[in-house]
């Protein structure tokens, strides 16, 4: 009778690299006749469970996604925020969902690392809201307020560092790409990169990621005393020029991003080409952005016309709009 029973304590669990989702409504919405979980994936992709006596599952193809359970009664959410939702990531094994008003999950070193992440956030968020709430009327408005931004500046600072904390120990999993989606957009390019370098494709080709990185170097190279971006474009009088010509020397660059269909560039065109003529110590060049999508992309050139005036490879100033002569000139003083 022993290996039949080994045989059958076997074939309870998934097989391969699948995972088994073993969940359970831990209130009487459980025995609602509508009740339903909804699986959401990672692409949008969603399943469904019927819960029966409280009890519903899930099984599938292990693939270290996050995904969100969610209790519906019907067909509409059972609860508001994180009430009656689980994340859960869909790692190899036996997962165990209890679907609440407070939900657990527990199951593989992922969940755990996922559950201790969020479980630090909450208590920090906790604590921000206790802090906020305990400020007394008898400090006045503005010194509450200035407390207030005090203890705003301290709960981000903690929340921050935990989600550092957590990227470097999962940078190869799903935990460590919320925690660094989680803060990225406080992150410096610089910090930026230095994340990457340490994650995996499955970090470093995540789409949000790739996106938010082009977003940010877009924002350095626009940045007043950033370094230029070496381009070709047209002089005044139509002859092709670099400005890796002339930046460097002590000289200011004027650029003007412009479009032949743009009504205001060809306002302002006459006035660059005015400047070009009366000051040959200001270099200026032309850039037609449709012919260069991807450097206009670069400068995040939004609007046209745009100048930007460079000094010693530096991008010095800017500006956007139709603007007089005498700006313009002061631009590059």
């Amino acid at each position: 009778m022993i290996v039949p029973l080994i045989a059958l304590v076997l074939s309870c669990g998934p097989k391969g690299n699948s995972y088994q989702i073993k969940g359970t409504v831990t209130d009487s919405l459980g025995t609602d006749p509508t009740a339903k979980v909804v699986l959401v994936h990672y692409n949008g992709v969603m399943e469904e469970a019927p819960v029966v006596e409280g009890k519903f599952s899930f099984t599938g193809e292990a693939n270290d996604d996050i995904c969100n359970a969610n209790l519906l009664i019907n067909d509409r959410p059972a609860g508001r925020g994180s009430a009656y939702s689980a994340p859960v990531i869909l790692e190899k094994g036996v997962i165990k969902v209890d679907i609440g008003k407070e939900s657990t999950v527990k199951g593989g070193k992922l969940n755990k690392a996922f559950t201790k992440y969020t479980d630090e956030i909450s208590a920090v968020v906790l604590s921000f809201q206790e802090k906020l709430n305990g400020l007394g009327n008898e400090m006045g408005q503005e010194a509450a307020a200035e407390k207030a931004a005090e203890l705003q500046e301290e709960a981000n600072e903690s929340i921050v560092k935990i989600a550092k904390k957590t990227f470097e120990a999962n940078s190869d999993n799903a935990v460590g790409l919320t925690a660094l989606l989680n803060i990225v957009s406080d992150l410096s390019l610089e910090e930026l990169e230095d994340c990457l370098a340490k994650a995996s494709d499955f970090i470093t080709e995540n789409e949000s990621i790739k996106r938010i990185h082009t977003d940010k170097l877009a924002a350095a190279a626009t940045e007043e005393g950033s370094m230029f971006v070496d381009f070709s474009g047209k002089t005044p009088d139509g002859k092709d020029v670099k400005l890796s010509d002339f930046v460097g020397k002590g000289k200011y660059a004027l650029v003007d991003f412009w479009a032949s269909w743009c009504g205001p560039c060809k306002m302002l065109s006459p006035v660059v080409d005015q400047i070009a003529e009366e000051n040959p110590d200001i270099k200026v060049g032309k850039v037609d952005v449709d012919d260069q999508v991807e450097l206009a992309m670069k400068y995040q050139i939004m609007s046209i016309p745009t100048l930007l005036v460079f000094k010693n490879g530096e991008l010095a100033n800017q500006s956007v709009g139709v603007i007089p002569k005498q700006a313009i000139l002061n631009l590059v003083k």
